[in-house]
C-alpha cells in the first residue's frame, strides 16, 4: 500500500511538472508572438497595428490598455485599414482612452463605411438616425442600412425594415417593412420579437407578398467583401 502510494505521488508530480513545463512553452510562444507583431507593427504593417490594437483594447493575454490601443488603432486607420477605422470610431464613441466624441466616431465609421465595411455602415446610419455626431437625417440613415442590408447584415435589415415599418427615410410600407424584418430574424433575435408583434396588425395577403418579397431579396443578397 505504501509502495502504491509513492508511486501514484511519484505520478503526480510528473504530470505536474509536465504541465507547468507546456503552460511555460505556451507562454514563451504567445510572448514571442506578441513581440513579433509588435516588431511588425512599428515597421508599419497596418493590419498588425490593428491586431496590435485588438489586444490591447481587449485585454489578451495583457493588461488592458485602452491608450495603447488608440495609438496602435490611430496608425492603421490612418493607413487606410477598414477595420481599424471601424474600432477607431468606437473607441471616440465610447471615449476609451480618449474624450467621447460623437462627430469624430462618425467621421471614422463614414471612413470605413466607403470600404464597404457593413458595420460601419450599420452603424453610421445608426448615428444618422439619431442624430449623434452628425446632423440628424432619416434619409442619409436608409441608404447606409440598406447598403449593409443588401450584403446581409442583420442589425441593418432590422433597422432597415423598422424604418419602412414607421415611415422614417422612407414612404411607409408594412409589406417592405415585414420583408426586411423577416431576413433579419432569420440571425437576430431582437427582430424576430419585433416580426412577431408587426405580424399582429398585418392582413394574411399582406404577409404573403413579404414572404414573396423578402424570397426575391435573398436571392439578390451580396456577399460580404468587408474593406475592399
Amino acid at each position: 500500500m505504501l509502495m502504491r502510494r509513492h508511486h501514484n505521488n511519484h505520478v503526480v508530480l510528473i504530470l505536474s511538472i509536465c504541465v507547468f513545463i507546456a503552460l511555460l512553452f505556451t507562454t514563451c510562444l504567445a510572448d514571442s508572438a506578441f513581440e513579433d507583431a509588435r516588431r511588425s507593427a512599428e515597421k508599419g504593417d497596418a493590419n498588425t497595428q490593428y491586431y496590435l490594437g485588438e489586444i490591447y483594447a481587449k485585454g489578451q493575454g495583457i493588461p488592458r490598455d485602452f491608450t495603447e490601443a488608440l495609438k496602435w488603432f490611430r496608425l492603421a486607420a490612418d493607413a487606410g485599414q477598414a477595420e481599424a477605422r471601424y474600432s477607431l470610431g468606437w473607441m471616440f464613441f465610447k471615449g476609451l482612452g480618449v474624450s467621447p466624441d460623437e462627430a469624430e466616431a462618425a467621421k471614422w465609421w463614414r471612413k470605413a463605411a466607403e470600404q464597404n465595411y457593413v458595420l460601419a455602415e450599420t452603424n453610421l446610419g445608426n448615428v444618422y438616425a439619431r442624430g449623434k455626431g452628425v446632423r440628424q437625417d432619416f434619409t442619409e440613415a436608409v441608404k447606409w442600412w440598406r447598403k449593409a442590408a443588401e450584403r446581409g447584415e442583420p442589425l441593418a435589415q432590422y433597422y432597415l425594415g423598422s424604418a419602412y415599418a414607421v415611415g422614417y427615410g422612407v414612404s411607409k410600407d408594412d409589406v417592405t417593412a415585414r420583408a426586411w424584418l423577416s431576413l433579419a430574424a432569420r440571425s437576430d433575435e431582437k427582430a424576430r420579437g419585433e416580426l412577431a408583434e408587426f405580424d399582429k396588425n398585418l392582413s394574411i395577403e399582406q404577409k404573403s407578398k413579404a414572404e414573396e418579397m423578402a424570397a426575391k431579396l435573398k436571392a439578390t443578397l451580396s456577399p460580404t467583401t468587408e474593406g475592399q
